[in-house]
């Protein structure tokens, strides 16, 4: 019987059941001669006896954020992703925000109408769990905060952080690439290795990151014959048939098929902890299948299945996923802890935000079972200003340092490039005004004459033996990026610029090239905060 296989939802798997509900001596059947597991939730629901009452409805009424989590992930790629992880760091989150925010991200949640310090307690009990549940199955929950060394965290958050989410806060120097280092050390060490790093660097704007990582290791309840194992075709989603490794094994499982998708529940140990791998049907789309999961469904799922003797396929894979997340928590109702409106004044006294969200997840699964592992991490940034407030700036083209050379652009002019076109050599020596005047240009004109000047100024900055050469070469990144209107590349590109500028004390260049950020990019929070930091480090300097 040949089954088209696609990835997968709930696990991010994809598997091929073909299920026999036929009465083993491992099955038992009821009075309505239908055939169920025997005493299938005894197990399942060993772990909730270190629960309340309370505290399992708030970690259930968790599970529609996480759905809802996985739908806003799927595309025609395989992914792994873990909302727990995500909702652990939300969760400390919401102990630092305060009002509208705080509302919000309670909201996303699932949980508004329950108490932060219920949250706190359930997520308490979550973590307390894991030691004690299963012991042929190792599971690590761990939390952390990274702070730069200059930044106050207020001590009633660390308090709660570390009393409710064992979550220690290490001060470290933000300026050095060590604490880059320290960050992804502490992210491998709780992985087991399996995720490496998180970040490649800090920005000058950040002051912090809340990390939440998640480590799972276990072995199948009934394990794959590797002898089993064949070379098989396998058909995803693009409809490309493939050749992987296919696993193999007739045995008693969980099962449930409807019109929709097939679905079959493979336990670990002690049948503590499972996966559930659900298949959509032929003719179904993932996206179809997804519109008729939710929480209550899966609720209902478990409860519906039979135990079968299942004739199961399952490809022998590993995947991995590295996501932003800030849009994905944005439309589930928390915009506003990405951006000035941000309030969380139970953190720290200074105006931060959320400038990214990012997770890396992993996944193995082979014939002895599964290894998984996720870091979330919030990177908590500056915000320079209020975001009502009208900002002050400073426009000085005497060039008493050194010369200044500086271009006037209007938007009506259409002829304004030929001149940048014959004099952008002598920007090349001259004051960084020059480059604010070579990059509005370009901004403006958007031609084949502007991209062949950056190009030549790129190639020019390239072989410069002076010590701003690779500032040159971020800001002609940055005059391509907005020709090709990939204004956020090149921005990136800027901003490490400001961060080696920043670690090698070069205030005069940073503030020129703040001056930079904020006439290109004045909506961007970091610019503005690039802005205040420069001013600060230049006052700083003159003194």
């Amino acid at each position: 019987m040949n089954k088209r296989i696609k990835t997968a939802a709930l696990a991010g798997l994809s598997a091929l059941a073909l299920a026999s509900c036929s009465s083993t001596n491992k099955v038992t059947k009821d009075s309505d001669n239908a055939t169920r597991p025997n005493n299938a939730y005894m197990d399942i629901d060993s772990k909730f006896l270190t629960f309340s009452n309370d505290q399992r409805a708030t970690i259930n009424k968790g599970n529609t954020f996480s759905v809802n989590l996985f739908k806003t992930q799927i595309d025609k790629q395989s992914k792994v992703l873990s909302p727990l992880s995500v909702s652990f760091l939300m969760g400390m989150l919401a102990n630092g925000a305060d009002g509208d925010t705080q509302k919000e991200i309670l909201k996303t949640l699932g949980v508004d109408d329950v108490s932060l310090q219920a949250l706190n307690e359930a997520y308490r009990a979550l973590l307390n769990s894991t030691a004690t549940n299963d012991k042929q199955t190792t599971i690590n929950i761990a939390n952390c905060i990274a702070a730069d060394k200059h930044f106050s965290l207020k001590r009633d958050f660390q308090k709660t952080v570390l009393g409710m989410y064992d979550a220690n806060v290490e001060s470290l120097d933000f300026s050095t690439s060590k604490a880059v280092d320290k960050i992804n050390e502490w992210c491998s060490k709780q992985t087991n290795s399996m995720i490496p790093k998180i970040i490649d660097q800090l920005s000058a704007a950040d002051v912090a990151v809340l990390m939440n990582a998640i480590y799972f290791e276990g072995t199948w309840e009934a394990p794959f014959e590797k002898a089993e194992t064949k070379e098989e075709n396998f058909r995803g989603y693009t409809r490309d048939i493939k050749r992987v490794q296919m696993m193999h094994q007739e045995d008693d499982f969980s099962y449930l098929s409807n019109d929709i998708f097939e679905a079959v529940t493979l336990p670990y140990g002690n049948r503590t902890y499972s996966m559930t791998v659900l298949l959509p049907k032929e003719g179904v789309s993932i996206e179809e299948m997804m519109k008729q999961v939710d929480a209550q469904k899966i609720v209902s799922l478990y409860r519906d299945m039979q135990k079968c003797v299942v004739d199961l396929k399952l490809p022998k894979f590993t995947t991995s996923t590295e996501v932003v997340l800030n849009d994905a928590v944005s439309k589930l109702g928390a915009p506003s802890i990405f951006n000035g409106a941000a309030n969380f004044k139970n953190m720290s006294d200074a105006n931060i935000f959320i400038s990214k969200m990012l997770q890396k997840a992993k996944i193995e699964v082979s014939e002895e079972g599964t290894k998984a592992a996720a870091i979330t991490a919030g990177m908590v940034a500056m915000t320079a200003l209020d975001p009502n407030e009208p900002r002050h700036v400073k426009f000085d083209a005497r060039g008493d340092e050194q010369p200044a050379s500086v271009l006037s652009v209007e938007q009506t002019v259409c002829g304004a490039h030929a001149g940048l076109v014959n004099d952008y050599r002598a920007a090349l020596t001259g004051d960084y005004l020059a480059f604010v005047g070579l990059i509005a240009v370009e901004h403006l004109v958007h031609d084949t004459v502007a991209v062949g000047v950056c190009e030549e100024l790129g190639a020019v900055a390239d072989k410069s033996s002076r010590r701003d050469a690779e500032l040159k070469m971020s800001c002609a990144a940055v005059t391509r990026a907005h020709v090709d209107k990939l204004a956020l590349a090149g921005s990136e590109l800027l901003y490490n610029s400001a961060d080696i500028l920043l670690g090698n004390f070069d205030y005069e260049q940073l503030h020129r090239l703040a001056g930079l950020a904020v006439y290109l990019f004045e909506n961007d929070l970091r610019a503005r905060n690039l802005e205040l930091i420069a001013l600060t480090a230049h006052g700083l300097n003159e003194n």
